[in-house]
């Protein structure tokens, strides 16, 4: 029984890792994604939000309207920072 229980957790500890790794390697792909687009900063929904200090419904009425360029990538909203520092000049 001693040594089933050890496997078992050694299973659990492999699974684990091997899970967290495919988290870190997500994250580093997503990383890279959002950092740079044609020599510009992306930001996400969440980045511009904060820095105009709006909801994100408002936000995605400014998307619907075409107020705020922005860039699908694998589902997901991007927003070019040059964009975001332009919208808020003229907010």
């Amino acid at each position: 029984m001693g040594q089933d229980f050890k496997e078992y957790i050694e299973l659990i500890i492999k699974l684990l890792t091997k899970r967290f790794d495919s988290i870190d390697n997500k994250l580093d792909r997503l990383s890279r994604i959002k950092d740079v687009m044609e020599g510009d900063e992306l930001l996400d929904n969440q980045d511009v939000c904060l820095l105009l200090g709006i909801t994100p419904r408002t936000l995605q009425r400014y998307k619907q309207f075409g107020l705020l360029p922005y860039e699908k990538i694998k589902g997901k909203s991007y927003y070019k920072k040059s964009d975001v520092m332009n919208a808020l000049k003229r907010k």
